[in-house]
């Protein structure tokens, strides 16, 4: 039902409007009582009537108009608009669940492939640093013989003269930039002298008694070794150390100075055979 005319404009009368509503509402079911005349209204002063005021008006035709909309539903009718809500709202949770898996699903596969995509960024970048470092290694290792004889001429020359030392100071200079170049990219000699006999990086070719160090130690590198990253380019060339006198029996057949020593005397007697031509190298 509308309000149209001057009702529409005052609010104070559609709250009243929707008061006497809701009291008919309350009433449905119950039988409509006719409604009484309206009294007319006490004579004012000097014995003239009062005029009826607007608001109460208003309010007595909006309650008259609501009282002729009103229908009166049977228990069956309630029944079935019950019965029919209860549909809508299960129809309704369903159609929620539904949304509600399958935003689930889409998450899930959302995190697995920003899982997958992790994993391969992390293994692509591993890839290529690994690519990097051997490109790296093939280079050096071609360069490995060059230092070799920068440091077998260190060793074996000896300057006296002016002009000899001016020839060692050039020397030094361009051999200290080489070095400096290697230390660059990240090639790293291998640990050498008084350091424990190591076979993943030490080729031992020689070996020598010595009660002064504790066995399977480096005496002497013949040839340095190197690495870049964790790749071994070249093994050292080192002579060990190794007693003559009886070894205590061990507790344990496991050990890393057993098993140390074991390697190095292993490679030791397979070496010695080509000692004359690692030196001429």
């Amino acid at each position: 039902m509308e309000v149209s005319g001057p009702l529409s404009e005052q609010p104070s009368v559609l709250i009243r409007h929707s008061r006497a509503f809701h009291s008919l509402i309350t009433r449905v079911g119950r039988p409509l009582r006719p409604t009484a005349k309206a009294k007319p209204p006490p004579p004012g002063p000097r014995g003239k009537s009062a005029a009826p005021d607007s608001d109460e008006l208003a309010e007595a035709a909006s309650a008259e108009s609501v009282a002729e909309d009103v229908e009166v539903l049977s228990d069956d009718e309630l029944a079935d608009e019950l019965q029919e809500l209860r549909a809508r709202a299960s129809a309704a949770e369903a159609s929620l669940q539904a949304a509600e898996d399958a935003t689930q699903l889409q998450k899930d596969k959302f995190l697995r492939l920003n899982a997958d995509w992790e994993n391969y960024r992390k293994r692509t970048a591993a890839e290529q640093t690994r690519a990097r470092t051997d490109a790296k290694g093939d280079v050096v290792k071609q360069l490995l013989p060059l230092v070799d004889s920068f440091e077998l001429a260190r060793g074996q020359l000896q300057p006296q003269t002016d002009g000899e030392l001016k020839i060692d100071s050039a020397y030094q200079g361009v051999y200290k930039q080489m070095v400096d170049l290697m230390k660059a990219i990240g090639v790293v000699p291998v640990p050498g002298e008084g350091q424990p006999f190591d076979p993943n990086v030490h080729d031992a070719i020689m070996r020598e008694p010595s009660e002064e160090v504790p066995d399977s130690t480096v005496l002497q590198v013949l040839r340095r070794g190197f690495t870049i990253g964790e790749k071994l380019l070249r093994p050292a060339m080192v002579k060990v150390s190794f007693s003559e006198a009886p070894a205590a029996p061990a507790a344990s057949a496991s050990g890393n100075g057993a098993a140390a020593a074991a390697a190095a005397a292993a490679t030791a007697d397979v070496a010695d055979e080509v000692k004359d031509a690692a030196m001429d190298s």
